[in-house]
């Protein structure tokens, strides 16, 4: 009888804790929405010193409501919540920043006006992942890191006195930043490990395709070929170490590359069958590759 109403008190604690959790996650995260969608609203409706200042508190509003729930003793929720929290507090200085350096600020244009916004971000983003290292701080600073860089090496070629778009640059330079942080990721120098090795993938495998894009002929061959390779390099550091989204990017970009390149220049019948014998062939050697490491995969050893 007693052990059945000590459990019966129990279970209306864990109830009334998990309301009193639900209603602090509805009112922080309404109250961070509403604060953003007024932000959003007043830039949109006043003058500039307006639009800076609303966005400014705001954002400076959610820094410091992130900082009080998230401090010392907080548990993963609230850590949670922090993290959301900066996450709005850094969208809302990125509107800040374009606004400051815009027609209506600084009045910068083209890349200057997206490499100094994004240089702004920084500013913010980095900081607050050093001092809450989960996924979205993460994806902030390396969101703006890239948008600085990648702007900073944007050129435009002339056809006809018409300007053209050359990504050349800014995709090394994407590619670049993508291998950094999967090679960072993959030695734990950067946290959240996982967060880190997926972005540098992306990274690494947009940039290197984009690297030899031409803006009015498309992708060629060596653009797939490159994207190939970079994609087999992530699959790699995928099962090295055991990072399975890693690993998934790396299968699907060696998927679809392999497909494209095969549709891009594979048309008539006879090549398709040589197309479609390669791949048999490739399968069988999978499958005896696969049995001589460890038996057959169908049937898991007991555990022990």
């Amino acid at each position: 009888m007693l052990h059945s109403g000590l459990r019966a008190v129990d279970d209306a604690c864990i109830t009334i804790e998990g309301i009193r959790a639900t209603l602090i996650d509805l009112l922080g995260y309404t109250g961070a929405a509403l604060a953003l969608t007024g932000t959003i609203i007043a830039l949109g409706e006043s003058g500039t010193a307006a639009q800076v200042a609303a966005g400014s508190i705001v954002t400076a509003a959610l820094i410091a409501a992130g900082w009080l729930v998230g401090g010392i003793g907080a548990q993963d929720p609230q850590h949670r919540m922090r993290s959301i929290f900066w996450a709005l507090a850094l969208l809302s200085w990125s509107q800040v920043a374009v606004v400051v350096l815009g027609p209506d600020g600084i009045d910068l244009d083209g890349k200057w006006l997206v490499a100094g916004a994004g240089l702004l971000v920084v500013g913010i983003a980095v900081p607050l992942w050093r001092i809450e290292q989960r996924s979205l701080q993460l994806i902030g600073a390396f969101v703006g890191i890239w948008v600085t860089v990648a702007a900073l090496f944007y050129a435009e070629d002339s056809l006809f006195g018409a300007p053209v778009p050359n990504v050349r640059w800014s995709a090394i330079a994407t590619l670049l930043l993508g291998l950094a942080a999967l090679v960072a990721g993959a030695r734990e120098m950067v946290a959240p490990r996982r967060t880190a090795m997926v972005l540098g993938s992306l990274a690494f495998i947009y940039g290197t395709t984009a690297s030899t894009l031409e803006v009015l002929s498309g992708t060629s061959n060596v653009s797939i070929v490159l994207a190939l390779i970079a994609s087999a390099i992530v699959l790699y550091a995928g099962e090295r170490t055991s990072v399975i989204a890693v690993t998934g990017i790396g299968i699907v970009g060696v998927g679809s590359g392999v497909l494209q390149l095969v549709i891009e220049n594979v048309h008539a019948e006879s090549g398709g069958l040589a197309v479609l014998v390669l791949g048999v062939v490739m399968l069988g050697a999978t499958i005896y590759l696969v049995r001589a490491a460890g038996g057959d995969p169908r049937m898991p050893e007991p555990p022990a």
